[in-house]
């Protein structure tokens, strides 16, 4: 033991290593602790990663992607839970946008924690290439591959129990988002993840990366061009017009449509 210092010191800030074994050791040291030093992520403050320190999660399997995001179940290595990850590549000319994007999806999920359907936000982690978001639960399938593929069926039970279960779901999500003051903004059966829960399949909502918090506002309005779904976006914001809450409830009932056209 030196200067007070065990293995459950590690990981060291650089400068500590520096004031121990000198200048010249010290950073190959700084980033050959992270090997056998493995911690769980911090909730309190960002998780960043330096090239060469080993991240506590495992791939496991892909699970899909989107626009500018890649979805994957991975597992804690530390706790050995499965959760979701949603990675980020930053590229040059858009890496403002997807840290916007990352931030914006933090902060109104960390707001929303709690709603049995809304996804939940465990941790986050920065590396020099991604940007990375860990949410819980992994989820079977989302509702428009559910309403397209039958043999999800077999695997989730009952399909006009299940929908019939999810239209009450939705509408809770969505009443709980609006009343903390976030507008969802991307709406749509894609959005919407179905996953089993000791025997039970449930409903969450996901996807918040463009989300709107207006707590400081005095509406939900706003105005000029965004991203779209043209299948499931309100009149007034395929006009790029000015539109509130009320463009997510246009493309919640979208979906119920959807979901009714199945039905009969």
């Amino acid at each position: 033991m030196l200067a007070g210092i065990t293995d459950e010191s590690l990981p060291l800030e650089l400068t500590t290593v520096e004031e121990l074994i000198g200048l010249d050791n010290a950073k190959l040291f700084e980033l050959e602790q992270h090997r056998t030093a493995l911690r769980d992520f911090q909730t309190d403050k960002p998780n960043v990663y330096k090239e060469n320190q080993v991240i506590p999660v495992r791939t496991l399997r892909h699970l899909g992607h989107g626009g500018w995001a890649q979805v994957d179940c991975v597992e804690n290595a530390v706790t050995g839970a499965q959760m979701a990850r949603k990675r980020f590549r930053l590229k040059r000319t858009q890496a403002k946008k997807l840290k916007q994007s990352f931030e914006t999806e933090i902060a109104s999920l960390k707001k929303l924690n709690g709603h049995q359907h809304i996804i939940r936000y465990l941790y986050s982690y920065e590396t020099e290439q991604t940007l990375n978001i860990l949410l819980s639960p992994v989820a079977n399938c989302n509702l428009y591959e559910y309403l397209e593929e039958e043999e999800y069926e077999h695997e989730l039970g009952n399909r006009n129990d299940i929908l019939i279960q999810s239209l009450g779901c939705l509408a809770s999500a969505l009443a709980f988002m609006h009343q903390h003051r976030i507008r969802h903004k991307d709406v749509k059966s894609q959005n919407v993840l179905l996953y089993q829960h000791d025997g039970t399949t449930r409903i969450i909502v996901t996807d918040f990366g463009i989300s709107f918090d207006f707590s400081s506002k005095d509406n939900s309005v706003t105005e000029g061009a965004t991203h779209k779904t043209r299948k499931y976006c309100s009149p007034e914001v395929a006009r790029d017009s000015p539109r509130g809450r009320k463009s997510d409830v246009y493309s919640l009932g979208c979906i119920y449509l959807e979901i009714l056209t199945v039905l009969s």
